[in-house]
């Protein structure tokens, strides 16, 4: 008996429960089996129709397989948002969830160029302005992701600003702006990137507050409640200040606000569960050999019971072997830990801004610690996460103090640090020209353009990329014809 042909549809699935079952292609797997398991699978064979999912082996151990990016429409499923601060510890939980399913995710700005699909999985940054609602009403559920606030700064700056500078900068200076006859030096731009610190900061605790309050919607800076209409002026690249003038000021227009609640209207109505997410997921733990498994059996477990997309989770003794392959094996798509030089690749933070960061954390470990939330499992893993990143940034204060972590002029120092070590370094240069650091030119009209110019850039690439995926998508879909 030739079994090459039924092994190749079935040897890499979990069988679904009920519903329709698409098929696809899937890559011929020669498995040994003895003469009677397989007449037993090849009956069993004629009256399934299926595709290619990870198959559990029994015992803890699996065989994960690429998910299927040919998303039927006709199956009616819980679709789960999974949210975070821009970096790259999304996609590692999104490849999780399709190991676990068989099924692909989508990135949001897939959807704002391509339109809507059928996804069970999306891939959000929303509400941070690197993010875009673009799914509608597609979606039911969401998990957050939370990673260590200096490294989500680290990885979303290496992609946003490169972090070298000098290579950005000058990139950046290749576009044609008329507004100065010279361009500003590269002292100025690390310093104007440097103020971009102390808003993501703030973005950062936001945006934990939109998504474990059920979008609710507050100051970036402040965290006081505010109207709609204020909320949407954080929720841009452009940080308000287009707007500041037109409304009287920042502080006045918060001011107006009130103190009543307010919510994001499409969490209330677009989101049939709600934007509470069901687990936090922390990216260190996740990713760690020791805990890992652990914190991905969260996710899977988001999955149980759930309308139509349980019937494609693969058993939870397999959940263990699905992250393994993952993170540990390396399997599927390339995510930021295989980006290269990515464990070389490590960037200091001041002492000024690391303290900022603590204020920040302790604000959030403080409320999600309170009585108020005591109770719900998704504060108590929340604030055992900021715990752990607290004792982090803790740690590295002490490393920066003792000298352990050197900064340099391209390491994020602040503006007290930086104008410190500039003046050290003048003083050493013997310079025979003083320079007053306190009357420097004004280039902020200048960055303004810059970071417009950057951010419209990005949202380029974002579609670019999606594009590309789709493509290759395509090629592989028309393949398996």
């Amino acid at each position: 008996l030739d079994f090459s042909s039924f092994f190749s549809r079935t040897s890499m699935m979990t069988q679904p429960k009920e519903g329709p079952r698409p098929t696809s292609g899937s890559k011929a797997i020669k498995l040994f089996a003895g003469v009677v398991l397989g007449v037993a699978l090849l009956a069993l064979s004629e009256t399934i129709d299926t595709r290619q999912l990870s198959i559990n082996l029994g015992g803890g151990a699996c065989q994960w397989t690429a998910p299927d990016h040919d998303i039927p429409n006709d199956i009616d499923w819980i679709t789960t948002l999974v949210v975070g601060f821009p970096s790259g510890d999304k996609r590692l939980a999104f490849k999780h969830l399709e190991g676990l399913t068989g099924w692909a995710a989508r990135d949001e700005w897939a959807y704002k160029t391509f339109g809507m699909s059928n996804h069970p999985f999306i891939k959000t940054n929303y509400p941070h302005y690197d993010g875009d609602w673009g799914w509608e009403d597609a979606a039911d559920q969401s998990i957050l992701i939370v990673r260590n606030i200096r490294n989500t700064f680290t990885e979303f700056h290496h992609v946003m600003w490169d972090l070298g500078a000098p290579k950005t900068y000058a990139e950046a200076l290749e576009h044609e702006y008329d507004l100065y006859d010279n361009l500003p030096p590269q002292e100025h731009f690390l310093s104007w990137r440097d103020e971009h610190v102390y808003d993501e900061i703030s973005f950062y605790g936001w945006f934990i507050d939109y998504w474990m309050e059920g979008g609710i919607l507050r100051d970036v800076y402040s965290h006081d409640l505010v109207d709609g209409d204020t909320w949407y002026m954080n929720y841009s690249p452009d940080h308000f200040h287009e707007l500041e003038g037109a409304y009287g000021g920042y502080d006045e227009v918060v001011a107006q606000a009130g103190g009543l609640p307010a919510y994001d209207e499409r969490c209330a109505n677009l989101v049939s569960g709600g934007c509470v997410p069901l687990a936090v997921i922390s990216a260190e733990r996740f990713e760690s050999p020791t805990t890992g498994p652990a914190e991905a059996a969260k996710m899977g477990a988001v999955l149980e019971g759930k309308r139509g997309i349980s019937d494609y989770l693969i058993e939870k003794e397999a959940w263990g072997c699905v992250w393994e392959e993952l993170i540990i094996n390396r399997k599927g798509e390339k995510t930021f830990l295989d980006r290269e030089g990515h464990s070389r690749r490590n960037y200091n933070f001041s002492e000024e801004f690391l303290n900022e960061m603590l204020r920040e954390i302790y604000r959030l470990i403080i409320k999600y610690g309170s009585k108020t939330w005591q109770q719900q499992q998704i504060a108590k893993d929340l604030v055992s996460i900021l715990n752990n990143h607290k004792a982090a940034l803790e740690q590295e204060i002490v490393e920066v103090q003792n000298g352990l972590r050197k900064l340099t002029e391209n390491d994020f120092l602040g503006p007290k640090t930086r104008r410190r070590m500039e003046m050290e370094k003048l003083q050493l240069s013997n310079a025979q020209e003083a320079r007053d650091l306190k009357q420097r030119a004004d280039y902020k009209e200048f960055f303004d353009v810059l970071e417009k110019k950057m951010m419209e850039k990005r949202i380029f690439q974002k579609r670019r990329a999606v594009v590309r995926e789709q493509r290759v998508i395509d090629r592989k879909l028309k393949r398996l014809g």
